[in-house]
């Protein structure tokens, strides 16, 4: 599964290999820079002549059909609003506009659509057999066309290549969740053209349209509980792909535009040896060689050791056991270095003569530091002369007229210096952050998730990953503000597309980092397992799963002890009382205190029967016929539930570990940890009395359930114990200040909100 990549090097990064490196490079460089990208490849239409169109039988209902393509093919985007390739046209008016290209099945290759199943990976195997289920239905409808040859054919035959070559090639959740709603929107609106239910038409695509609506219900579902390796691989390919754009518009930036196709083509191997193009032989005869195309190197200046060193780097994190090891690489200061030195030295006055003992060697080192300024300063100058751009020209006003030049004072060409430094920090940033996912992700194959639910091990992997996240963020923000700048100097003049293409290029760039990889970078950082299982619970399941499949066919089939038209099928009990029953905040009296305490696995045992209690009410109320439309918030509840619940162990087992250690718990703690345990299973409690209501008596009791929540989450004698600080500098602060809460109170805090969540 490549995630939430779609690009071409998705499809390479699926594959396994030592090759990944280098085929990302050369075909991910020849998509367009920017992210999110969708190669056409992957939604692709041959299109032939229909050579039964006619023009008055035919046009005008073509021209229907492209209106709905366009209303819901098109202006594609998904769910963060980045911008994705539409779906390709199904008739094409050639340019005499007498003739139409389309897509039109024989039934040779009709069969062959949707007959060997994708490999699935177990968790999107409902969703494979929903498009499939579409494409089944399609081809009914196709075989039973009176005429094979006419729109709807041509329709149909273009649903059937977009399922077969775009749904069952699954490319990321994002992406196929916004084509199969497009999918989905064309299909209601080319059934309904008629504008009536009762057609042929319109009752042959529900049975196309049903199965895609279930397809894209099952994407989304698993798409909000993508497990944290499923995150992390989203990141590592987005890294990749990232690094390949930003090293490749890095050196755009130092090379004649002229080299352009070759920056394209060039492999980061090829790269990292400062190397643009090898040496190739262009005309031989008889073994003799007339002429060849000579190698093309990056030009010499200090910009052509950072491209090398990232493109190490880049090749290097994509496997990074070596260079943890202590394998050299580029460091990220070492792309300030230049520019540091050079205004020490720009900033150094001349050594004084009169009363220095040491003014010849101190003026013997001036000299030599201006030299290798001016020298170094010259290569670059010579650099940016080759490859004019945004990053080294200025706009220069005359009276005559106002030009673009480039720059060439000192101050001028370090602040186009810093800019391309900036510009490898942010890289070198999200090369570190890609190498840290690699590294998570064997991690996570080696050690099991249940290594990463350990709240401790996830906390010291999570430390690292913000500050890289942060690094990013950083140096993300002072790029869009220097591009900001340089906008703002040249007074936002309008020039020929061409030169400021690369421009253009970098700010696509920028934008895809922020809404692209820092997203995934977030959904990492937030990522949290809200039901992990034991290695105990794991083992538990597979083996009882073993015994029933086993045991299933070992069985002696049973008489009917009553003939059919007899029995009866009995009806579940119902809740009679059409209120809530009140209860009061709950209240802790001395007596209790003293009351002998359930052991710590006794309150686990406790708490997962209630959680489970609770989670059966939900899974009733949406398998029930009658749609509940606050099932999701139901959920929401559930899952702040699980944190509160978590917590109360999580008290109970602080406390435990001191008892076995032979420490003398805080009994201020011990009162909290028991205090919590009983409020827990008593929100747990009204919560489930609450969701077993029969539809009707749920909705007119939510206010009831809310005002209720609200007591309980908030009575004077629940907050006495909610919001005591263990720690006494947080209690100073939350006493004082007011704004440091418990982590037991911001857990009741976002269950209220979800009760809240649950009015009209």
């Amino acid at each position: 599964m490549t995630g939430i990549l779609s690009s071409v090097s998705a499809i390479v990064l699926a594959q396994p290999g030592s090759q990944i490196a280098e085929a990302v490079l050369v075909v991910g460089a020849a998509a367009a820079v920017g992210g999110f990208i969708v190669g056409k490849a992957i939604v692709q239409i041959t299109h032939k002549e229909w050579k039964a169109y006619k023009e008055k039988q035919h046009k005008e209902k073509i021209e229907a059909v492209n209106k709905i393509h366009k209303q819901t093919l098109c202006n594609l985007t998904i769910s963060n609003g980045t911008p994705i390739p539409a779906l390709p046209q199904i008739f094409q008016f050639k340019e005499d506009n007498k003739t139409v290209e389309s897509l039109h099945y024989n039934q040779d290759e009709l069969d062959d659509i949707g007959v060997v199943p994708p490999e699935a990976p177990l968790e999107l195997t409902p969703y494979w057999q929903y498009i499939l289920d579409a494409i089944l239905k399609l081809k009914a409808y196709y075989n039973d066309l009176a005429d094979k040859d006419d729109i709807t054919a041509g329709v149909l035959s273009y649903l059937l290549n977009i399922l077969q070559n775009r749904c069952l090639s699954f490319a990321g959740y994002e992406y196929d969740i916004t084509y199969l709603h497009a999918l989905i929107s064309f299909v209601n609106n080319y059934a309904s053209m008629e504008n009536t239910e009762h057609s042929q038409h319109f009752s042959r695509l529900m049975d196309v349209y049903t199965p895609l609506k279930y397809a894209v219900q099952e994407l989304e579902k698993h798409k909000e509980s993508m497990s944290f390796k499923d995150m992390v691989e989203e990141a590592r390919n987005a890294c990749l792909d990232t690094n390949n754009q930003l090293i490749r518009l890095m050196v755009r930036i130092i090379m004649p535009e002229k080299y352009d196709h070759l920056i394209d083509t060039v492999t980061h191997t090829e790269l990292k040896q400062d190397i643009i193009r090898k040496k190739y032989v262009d005309k031989e005869k008889w073994g003799i060689i007339f002429k060849s195309k000579p190698e093309i190197d990056l030009p010499n200046s200090i910009f052509h050791d950072w491209i090398m060193g990232l493109s190490h780097y880049f090749l290097e994190a994509q496997n990074p056991s070596d260079i943890i090891k202590g394998q050299p690489i580029i460091r990220p200061n070492e792309l300030f270095a230049f520019i540091n030195w050079a205004r020490e030295v720009k900033a150094h006055p001349l050594p004084e003569k009169t009363n220095n003992p040491r003014y010849q060697e101190e003026k013997k080192q001036y000299d030599k530091d201006r030299k290798k300024l001016h020298e170094t300063l010259n290569l670059i100058y010579k650099v940016f002369t080759h490859a004019p751009c945004f990053v080294n020209s200025k706009l220069s006003s005359s009276k005559k007229k106002d030009e673009f030049v480039v720059v060439k004072e000192e101050n001028e060409l370090l602040i186009a210096v810093e800019f391309i430094a900036q510009f490898g920090h942010l890289i070198h940033g999200i090369i570190s952050l890609q190498g840290l996912c690699t590294e998570l992700s064997k991690s996570i194959q080696e050690l099991g998730l249940d290594f990463f639910d350990n709240q401790q091990n996830f906390d010291r992997m999570l430390t690292a990953f913000n500050e890289l996240k942060a690094i990013i963020q950083a140096d993300l923000n002072n790029m869009e503000e220097k591009m900001l700048a340089i906008d703002k100097a040249n007074k936002n003049v309008m020039r020929i597309a061409y030169k400021i293409e690369l421009q253009n290029q970098m700010e696509k760039a920028l934008k895809a980092v922020r809404s692209r990889l820092l997203y995934l970078a977030d959904k990492v950082t937030h990522y949290k397992n809200k039901y992990p299982k034991t290695q105990e619970e794991s083992i538990q399941e597979i083996l009882s799963a073993a015994d029933f499949f086993s045991r299933i066919y070992k069985e002696s089939p049973s008489l009917p002890t009553k003939s059919t038209t007899d029995s009866t099928i009995p009806l579940p009990e119902q809740k009679t009382n059409q209120q809530i029953p009140a209860t009061n905040p709950v209240h802790y009296s001395t007596e209790n205190a003293v009351m002998e305490v359930p052991t710590l696995e006794e309150m686990k045992t406790k708490l997962n029967e209630i959680n489970n209690e609770l989670l059966a009410e939900v899974t009733k109320i949406n398998d029930s016929r009658e749609k509940d439309p606050q099932e999701q918030k139901y959920e929401t509840i559930c899952n702040s539930l699980k944190d509160l619940q978590m917590k109360s162990i999580e008290m109970s087992e602080e406390i435990e570990k001191q008892v076995q250690a032979q420490k003398e718990p805080d009994p201020d703690r011990v009162d909290k940890a028991q205090k919590l345990y009983k409020f827990t299973l008593s929100i747990y409690e009204s919560t489930i009395a609450f969701l077993a209501q029969i539809p009707e008596e749920r909705a007119k009791q939510v206010d009831s359930f809310i005002e209720k929540m609200h007591k309980q989450l908030n009575s004077r004698e629940n907050n006495a114990f909610i919001d005591r600080h263990y720690n006494g500098f947080s209690k100073w602060i939350q006493d004082n200040f007011g704004f440091f809460p418990t982590a037991t109170r911001k857990k009741i805090t976002a269950l209220e909100y979800a009760c809240e969540n649950l009015r009209p």
